[in-house]
């Protein structure tokens, strides 16, 4: 079940899809509790484990359909009206300040400190007046009253000043590792123009220099996507894979050169996207400079997919193919012979396909 919210959110940032799969859980652990008081509590009727039921399954399923927001709202909005109701009409017992505790904590989580401090506030309120009605009457406990009210302002201030403090560490931690990815991104694309600048002095070795310019632009972009990432763990290869696609048009400017990206939106851990950016990118390569050959209208197929616990990158060019196509086995260049390597080091298996042009595909394990 997390596995599937995580393929659902994998568009969203890291915080939001942890978030998700908890309110997915503290929603099914409220409705399956809710329930059971409900029915051990009949014939009485209990309005707010009512409401919070409906609510549960409500978020159960909008959550399901990747309505986060809704789904919290909705959460956050039927507790605080059910502790309200608990207040005014419900039962009369020592539960109600574990309530409000737990009530504050779940807004720390799920939303902000400014709406944690409303709550905590409306809260208060609530206390207020549960005092007032008990003091009309003659249920007063000044103690009692006094005791409620100053534990509940501690417990507010020290739960938000230590949640304040992890926030601020954690975005202290978020802003370095984005400035170390930034500077990384930077230094290389400083290597690169100067190697730009070394293959326009030298024209004997400027193919060589553009070879490596390209693969160092490869691991850019990775270290790009990551920067932009919240999660620094994992990026979308898609997205890596349409810039390079870019670059490469750029670099090469092939009239009428058609590239069909079919590559879905795939969340994939940054030790293997460094790796397969490179293939991608000489595969690219290779499939934009011999699928374009004797065609006037050139087309390139690309496509990266997962099929149950294996991805699969494959890249089709329409061209006249290769006479020997077996030489891939073997392969003598230092182009293939990287895609090799880094196809062993993915532990991954790499194919050469005379059909229809060339397809190339590299396949290796979730």
């Amino acid at each position: 079940m997390f596995d599937k919210l995580d393929r659902l959110y994998i568009n969203s940032d890291y915080l939001t899809r942890i978030r998700a799969k908890h309110l997915f859980f503290l929603n099914a652990f409220l409705l399956v509790s809710c329930a059971i008081v409900i029915v051990f509590s009949v014939p009485k009727f209990r309005p707010g484990f009512t409401l919070v039921s409906f609510s549960s399954a409500l978020s159960l399923i909008l959550v399901y359909n990747r309505r986060y927001n809704w789904a919290v709202n909705i959460t956050l909005s039927s507790c605080l009206l059910a502790l309200t109701i608990g207040l005014v009409i419900g039962i009369k017992t020592d539960a109600r300040s574990y309530a409000v505790a737990i009530l504050i904590l779940l807004f720390l989580y799920f939303t902000d400190i400014r709406k944690t401090i409303f709550v905590s506030l409306y809260c208060l309120l609530l206390l207020v007046i549960e005092a007032y009605w008990n003091y009309m009457q003659g249920e007063f406990q000044s103690l009692l009253f006094i005791d409620r009210i100053m534990l509940h302002c501690m417990f507010s201030c020290i739960a938000i000043l230590i949640v304040r403090l992890l926030y601020g560490h954690a975005e202290e931690k978020d802003n370095l590792i984005k400035e170390i990815h930034h500077r990384v991104r930077n230094n290389m694309q400083v290597l690169s123009g100067l190697v730009e600048m070394h293959s326009i002095e030298n024209g004997d070795t400027s193919k060589i220099l553009q070879e490596f310019q390209r693969r160092m632009l490869s691991i850019s972009e990775v270290q790009n996507a990551i920067y932009k990432e919240q999660n620094y763990n994992e990026i979308v290869f898609s997205e890596v894979g349409a810039e390079l696609i870019a670059r490469i048009c750029e670099k090469h400017r092939i009239p009428n050169l058609k590239i069909q990206n079919d590559m879905q939106l795939i969340r994939l851990n940054t030790e293997k996207a460094i790796p397969l950016a490179l293939i991608f990118s000489e595969l690219v390569s290779n499939a934009v400079i011999h699928g374009s050959r004797e065609k006037n209208s050139p087309e390139i197929f690309v496509s990266f997919e997962r099929i149950n616990r294996t991805y699969r990158l494959k890249i089709q060019d329409f061209g006249s193919g290769f006479e020997d196509w077996k030489i891939w086995n073997t392969p003598k260049t230092i182009g293939f012979t990287l895609v090799q390597i880094l196809c062993k080091q993915l532990r991954g298996r790499f194919q050469i396909q005379n059909e229809k042009g060339t397809q190339a595909i590299v396949e290796f394990d979730a």
